[in-house]
């Protein structure tokens, strides 16, 4: 029952095999403590079915260790509501597997705060869908370090909004890597300002197709 449940003491939700814990119910998952669910295993947090996952309040999933955090799979990321996703601090945000990273939808990308943004690493940057990388505000978008906007692919280059292109630094023009640079639309470049068409560097410049280098062209003109 919920009640025994939460009588459980700490070390006897550690004791708990993967089985007995795929077998609570989601009112015992949403009743225990911060400190039960930091009892949890991480193999016993790896286990747990996607419902279970979906019932975490913030204050469960905030409490999850970077171990726990570590051990998610794609699906029970994608199970996590935007509240919790929103909860998570820069720390335990980058402590998400590349493959478990790729299940955040385009609403939970919304409801990640600038900080967590931030804190990606760059090899989640580039593990993020394209549909995940259109879906950042331009809050977040400007944000992301330099370091992140090298590490986007050609593809999600691509997938970039023209008002995301609209908000970019000229640090962060400057910091596209050749791949990414493959993937600038020329309907982006030409609705770039003047002084973001003036940051490419004379290293990305022959990376250029002819028509993004026309596109720059003209965005010089704007102001």
């Amino acid at each position: 029952t919920t009640a025994q449940a939460v009588a459980l003491s700490t070390d006897q939700i550690a004791a708990l095999t993967t089985a007995q814990t795929v077998a609570l119910s989601t009112d015992n998952i949403a009743k225990l403590t911060t400190t039960e669910v930091v009892a949890l295993t991480a193999r016993d947090i790896s286990s747990l079915l996607s419902a279970q996952i979906a019932v975490l309040t913030t204050a469960q999933t905030a409490a999850l260790s970077t171990d726990q955090l570590a051990a998610l799979t794609s699906s029970q990321v994608s199970a996590l509501s935007t509240s919790d996703v929103g909860v998570l601090s820069s720390s335990k945000i980058t402590a998400i597997a590349l493959n478990a990273i790729i299940g955040l939808s385009s609403s939970q990308i919304t409801s990640l705060t600038t900080a967590s943004v931030a804190a990606l690493s760059t090899s989640q940057v580039a593990a993020l869908k394209t549909a995940e990388i259109a879906a950042f505000s331009t809050s977040q978008i400007k944000a992301l370090t330099t370091d992140q906007f090298a590490a986007l692919t050609s593809s999600e280059v691509t997938a970039l909004t023209t008002d995301q292109i609209g908000s970019l630094s000229t640090a962060d023009i400057a910091a596209l890597s050749t791949a990414g640079l493959k993937g600038l639309e020329t309907v982006d470049i030409v609705a770039m300002t003047s002084a973001q068409a003036h940051a490419f560097t004379t290293d990305q410049i022959p990376s250029l197709s002819n028509a993004q280098v026309d596109a720059v062209i003209a965005a010089y003109q704007n102001s």
